[in-house]
């Protein structure tokens, strides 16, 4: 299943057109948000999830794995830590922790705060 964008949390960084390996997700011009331009063309690796740095996009889980309203998400929880939930088809959360071995690039303060400005100055206009 295709990456879902929530949009009142992208702050249009790109992290997810950088690590796309199937080159599908893009950040909106005009809204500054990211999609996934060719759904069902999604590999389903998550990379975008991971590369994310404000955990803006989950995944809902393929029917393969867990029907609908089966989802895993990715969070970042330290520097060298990752915390994924799965919630199955029941409604049940489990959270399991990781240690990470490859470091998905982060955003300096800075850069997120620059990237709200631009999205504030365009909700403006």
């Amino acid at each position: 299943m295709p990456p879902i964008v929530n949009e009142d949390k992208c702050i249009g960084c790109g992290n997810c057109m950088d690590v796309c390996p199937g080159d599908l997700m893009v950040v909106d011009p005009q809204t500054l948000k990211a999609y996934c331009r060719e759904p069902r063309d999604c590999w389903d690796c998550m990379s975008c999830n991971k590369a994310c740095p404000v955990g803006a996009i989950k995944q809902k889980l393929p029917y393969q794995l867990g029907y609908y309203p089966a989802e895993l998400t990715f969070k970042q929880v330290s520097k060298d830590t990752v915390l994924w939930t799965i919630i199955d088809i029941m409604g049940n959360k489990r959270e399991v922790a990781f240690t990470v071995r490859g470091k998905p690039r982060k955003l300096s303060r800075e850069e997120i705060e620059e990237i709200k400005k631009r999205l504030e100055m365009k909700k403006a206009r």
